[in-house]
Order: structure tokens, then C-alpha cells, then sequence
């Protein structure tokens, strides 16, 4: 059975793009109060997927405070909503200053959803700030992964890779810029190579901000976040 865990869900685009590219089982977890129902309705009727109100962190079951972005009404739940205050605080963020309410989310790890629903193909996961945690907890080997990157915390994701790496035993990684969601990249690299991500950012950024972009769904123009894979 091919499993994709989709961790931030959304209202499930991923998920949606798991389902499509074939998996038979995505177990897609987003905490957002306002968000939920959404991802809930969209996959209703859906026996392969499996909605999860729970915040994927380095603890288990623990009630901790999740900061749900939005405008002045708060019926905005897209983007940047995080289990990490300094997401929305750093002055380096691009989100500093973001309006915000404090609420709390349930916990999980992600070792105790690979021994409740197996050893996923694939793990997407794209939660504002909050990959550190799940990353360097992490005990078990999902086939794949594939989570996001900003340049303004480039070196946190970096230290990520080298731990998958060393502890858990990943040979490989691919970098893409914001995409089709679950869109494979083609080029791996050696894991030892990390560090040249800023190099590979110098040597496509031009290319990208000139249109690369469009071709690859006009998702967003700006060469500064994207996925990172790792095998």
C-alpha cells in the first residue's frame, strides 16, 4: 500500500495531489481550527484519506499553543498559521507582524504515525517553522521527504538535512523552488552536498524571476522558498 502523510494540510491540495499521483492512503493533519472543517468536507466521502486534527511536533500527546493567522475578522486561515511564535515575531520573517490568535493544538510525533499506519512512500510537510521539530526527532525512514525552505532560515533547514543524514541514513537530496504541489523534482544531489544550496539558489534565481516560474504553474515569482526532497 503506497501512504502519503500530508503534514499542514490545508484544505488539502497536497492531498489531493497525493490521491492523483496514485497513493492509496494520505493521512493529512492540519491543526488550524479554521481550517479543519474545510480539509474535513473536502475528503468527506473519501475512505482514502484520513483527516487529523493533531500538531506534529517532537512531543506526544501534549496541549500546546498554536497561532492561527488571519485579517482584522479572522476568517483568513491560509499561509503561515504555526506552532512557532518566532515565525510570526523574528524580525527576519516575512511574516513578522502578521495578525494572530493564540489557541492550542493537540500533539503528535511523527514515529507514532509511521507505527500506527505503516512506513509512508512520501512525507509532505510544510508548516511554517514547526519541520525543525518533527525533522530532528525523527527515528524513523519514510521513503521520501519532502518539506519547505526559506531564505531567511536557510541554515536551520540545512542543519535539518545533515541530521536526516547522519541519523537516519538519507543519501540524497533535490531542491525546487514553489511548484505543482507533490511535483517530483528530477535532479538529486549527494546529501554531502547541502551546503551548496545557496550556490544552486545563485546559479537559478535569474532564471526563475524571469519566467521560469510561469512555466512551472505561476505559483510564486520569488526565487526565496520552495521544497526541499530528500531519499
Amino acid at each position: 500500500m503506497r501512504i502519503c502523510f500530508d503534514i499542514g494540510a490545508n484544505r488539502g491540495h497536497a492531498t489531493q495531489a497525493a490521491l492523483d499521483l496514485g497513493f492509496d492512503k494520505v493521512i493529512a493533519l492540519e491543526c488550524a481550527p479554521r481550517m479543519f472543517p474545510l480539509l474535513a468536507l473536502n475528503f468527506l466521502n473519501d475512505s482514502r484519506v484520513i483527516p487529523l486534527k493533531l500538531a506534529v511536533t517532537d512531543e506526544m500527546n501534549k496541549i500546546i499553543e498554536f497561532y492561527e493567522c488571519g485579517n482584522g475578522e479572522f476568517n483568513m486561515g491560509d499561509g503561515s498559521s504555526t506552532t512557532e511564535l518566532y515565525w510570526l515575531t523574528d524580525p527576519k520573517s516575512r511574516v513578522a507582524g502578521m495578525q494572530y490568535r493564540t489557541v492550542t493544538a493537540n500533539t503528535c510525533t511523527i514515529d507514532y504515525l509511521i507505527e500506527k499506519y505503516g512506513i509512508p512512500e512520501l512525507v509532505k510537510i510544510d508548516i511554517e517553522g514547526g519541520e525543525h521539530k518533527i525533522l530532528q526527532s525523527m527515528k524513523g525512514h519514510p521513503e521520501k521527504i519532502a518539506f519547505e525552505w526559506h531564505l531567511e532560515f536557510l541554515d536551520d533547514y540545512i542543519n535539518d538535512v545533515k541530521k536526516l543524514a547522519k541519523e537516519n541514513g538519507y543519501k540524497e537530496y533535490a531542491l525546487q523552488y514553489i511548484t505543482h504541489h507533490l511535483l517530483e523534482p528530477t535532479e538529486y544531489r549527494p546529501i554531502e552536498d547541502i551546503d551548496k544550496i545557496y550556490d544552486w539558489i545563485a546559479d537559478t534565481k535569474e532564471a526563475w524571476e524571469s519566467g521560469g516560474w510561469q512555466e512551472s504553474g505561476g505559483y510564486n515569482i520569488h526565487a526565496d522558498v520552495g521544497m526541499i526532497w530528500i531519499r
